[in-house]
């Protein structure tokens, strides 16, 4: 079959969850038997996620070829298994630095270099070169009508338009509670809808973001399909649950299978969930719940807790714990209050120090490593906090003076 793309765009603003969503979609392509890849297009001009800070941006994922991604890409496999590689993670500074340098280079005959046909062309051939999969999905990476994004929606256009590439759109929207009238406004989602129409393209369906368990009723359904132009039936929701896992099951419970198998054409597929359902039935069944703190320099952001930064070290937890049948309570604990306070580790059962580059909450987590010895309590250092285990054995029970690492002491031992 001809290769199809489903992109999954964001309105109203940032963090409604568009990584995964876009891997419960793709978990259900998948079940649906389609051979599958999934890419991400972020807007950003880095070259790539490596050199961004984790408080800002979240965690960076690696993969299997080395590449330094977006942390969205962990969701992508820990969902569907398939394996992603560096080249399926497109930003702006890697396509502007090919067309600056194609341009140096003379592929253009020296024509004056434009976003429009040059760039845009650029976006379409990196997406075009994800091939040898019956459907590509691609999550687009900001939200509708920001200024960087513009030029990637262009290129959607394009390749809908001219190429005439078979390409379905799906659009997470908030659906915002007010609480001073008591319910649910939809004017956000009909604006991202709007945003959407001003660049040539029309949403085929609509994920609508929302704290509320239930799925939505059928008023505001009706009034979003009439005002949005799409089809009531057309419309899902992305309710607040306990476990992302059980997004892909809450979005086929709602008909999202049937609307994309009669998208892709073929109506008669069914859905496969042999294997995935077997972690959700592990979860409810765990019951005893296990304290497990990691210490870590990217906790705080603006005097909060920024989980995104060890996304994939919670996510691991969570999975090797329910295995076990446990129900981990994650404590996500500053590794410079450590320095001064180690009281946060009293009752936990163990004690994990991811990776983190600079001085800043060093000896915090060695601190808390030395706490961990002392009390006898089980201990997983993970890069550099695998190389503090050693530098805290070898100050506190070898009795090595000035042990350190040469990432930080180039003089240490």
């Amino acid at each position: 079959m001809q290769t199809k793309y489903i992109f999954v765009l964001g309105g109203g603003y940032s963090g409604l969850g568009k990584g995964v969503v876009t891997a419960s979609i793709a978990r259900i392509v998948k079940n649906l038997g389609f051979r599958i890849k999934i890419c991400k297009v972020d807007p950003y001009f880095n070259f790539g996620a490596g050199d961004q800070n984790p408080n800002e941006h979240g965690e960076v994922f690696v993969t299997e070829d080395g590449g330094e991604i977006d942390q969205d890409f962990g969701y992508y496999e820990r969902f569907t298994g398939v394996p992603c590689w560096k080249n399926y993670n497109i930003t702006s500074g890697k396509i502007f630095w090919k067309v600056i340098n194609d341009g140096m280079k003379g592929k253009y005959l020296g024509k004056s270099i434009q976003l429009i046909p040059h760039v845009r062309n650029a976006i379409k051939n990196e997406i075009l070169s994800i091939n040898d999969a019956d459907v590509v999905i691609i999550e687009i990476g900001g939200t509708i009508g920001d200024d960087e994004s513009t030029i990637f929606l262009r290129a959607i256009e394009s390749m809908i338009n001219e190429d005439k590439k078979d390409c379905i759109i799906f659009v997470l929207a908030p659906l915002v509670f007010n609480e001073s009238v008591g319910e649910p406004k939809t004017k956000i989602v009909q604006n991202c809808i709007r945003d959407l129409n001003s660049f040539g393209l029309r949403a085929d369906a609509i994920i609508l973001r929302t704290q509320f368990s239930s799925f939505l009723d059928e008023k505001r359904r009706e009034k979003i399909s009439v005002h949005c132009g799409i089809a009531p039936e057309n419309i899902f929701t992305d309710p607040d649950i306990d476990t992302i896992y059980r997004l892909p099951f809450i979005f086929s419970e709602q008909g999202l299978g049937n609307f994309l198998k009669q998208r892709l054409g073929y109506p008669e597929r069914q859905e496969v969930w042999e294997g995935f359902n077997d972690f959700i039935k592990k979860w409810d069944s765990a019951t005893v719940r296990i304290p497990i703190a990691y210490v870590g320099k990217y906790v705080k952001e603006g005097g909060g807790v920024h989980k995104d930064a060890y996304i994939s070290v919670e996510e691991a937890l969570k999975r090797a714990c329910i295995e076990f049948g446990y129900m981990p309570e994650i404590h996500r604990i500053d590794a410079e209050t450590c320095e001064r306070d180690l009281s946060a580790l009293s009752n936990v059962a163990g004690i994990i120090v991811p990776g983190g580059y600079g001085a800043r909450g060093f000896e915090g987590k060695i601190a808390a490593i030395k706490y961990a010895r002392e009390n006898n309590i089980p201990f997983l250092g993970l890069c550099l906090g695998l190389q503090l285990g050693v530098i805290e054995f070898a100050r506190n029970v070898c009795g090595i003076e000035g042990a350190h690492t040469d990432e930080q002491d180039e003089e240490g031992i």
